[in-house]
């Protein structure tokens, strides 16, 4: 794994611009002076591991900059994205709280700069706060809904639906990344060949644009429609 840049010139909890819808908000001064004495600023290049499925987790990582891709990999080597991490979002909560291996990897899909916040502060700072315990809480919930859902497209949905699915929602959850087809792919729990082909199939029915890699939405309402959803 290649080594991430340390620094300590992070901003505060506090005054962090992440943190305006960050796992923190509803932290006090307190809690949020002490994360900010043992935290530790970490700079992760574009594709680089911030960790990998099957390591021991010694903390948790609060993204301050970047994109980060958290996925598994199968026995057959195939990758599946699970997930798609940004500012303020948090990672490894869920193998700290469990005290097993990471279960997953997570990568930077660009620059990424995160705080790693080491264990027992982590720990401390959820037992001393029911506030952030709750919101904690709240967080898995969300994530683990959204899951549900995803696996309910994944065994009802052909695969042109699914397709249109990831696309809207990847390309509305972080619109400036440049997805791929295997970004997409994975998402979609099928194949680039696939992909590719689907995406062709919606630029000349004029649904999308394709070009040098960046894909733009023409029509979002026939993408949804398709998609068989309301909103995203």
């Amino acid at each position: 794994m290649e080594v991430p840049k340390i620094h300590s010139k992070m901003s505060d909890c506090e005054h962090c611009l992440s943190q305006s819808h960050g796992f923190l908000t509803c932290a006090s001064s307190e809690i949020l002076q002490k994360v900010g004495e043992h935290k530790i600023g970490k700079t992760f290049p574009k594709g680089s591991h911030i960790f990998l499925g099957g390591e021991d987790v010694q903390g948790i990582y609060c993204v301050s900059s970047g994109l980060v891709k958290i996925y598994y990999s199968g026995e057959n080597g195939k990758d599946h994205l699970l997930r798609v991490a940004g500012p303020g979002d948090i990672l490894g909560y869920r193998a700290l709280l469990s005290d097993e291996p990471y279960k997953a990897s997570a990568m930077a899909a660009e620059k990424v700069e995160a705080c790693f916040i080491p264990k027992d502060v982590f720990s401390a700072a959820i037992k001393n706060c029911p506030e952030l315990a709750l919101s904690l809480l709240g967080k898995i919930s969300k994530e683990f809904g959204g899951a549900e859902s995803r696996f309910s497209s994944v065994t009802d949905k052909e695969a042109v639906r699914r397709v249109a699915e990831s696309l809207l929602f990847l390309k509305a959850s972080f619109p400036d990344h440049p997805w791929t087809r295997k970004d997409i792919g994975e998402w979609a729990s099928t194949t680039p060949e696939t992909v590719m082909r689907v995406l062709s199939k919606f630029v000349d029915q004029g649904y999308i644009r394709s070009e040098s890699r960046k894909i733009e939405i023409l029509n979002e309402n026939a993408l949804k429609k398709i998609a068989a959803i309301d909103e995203i």
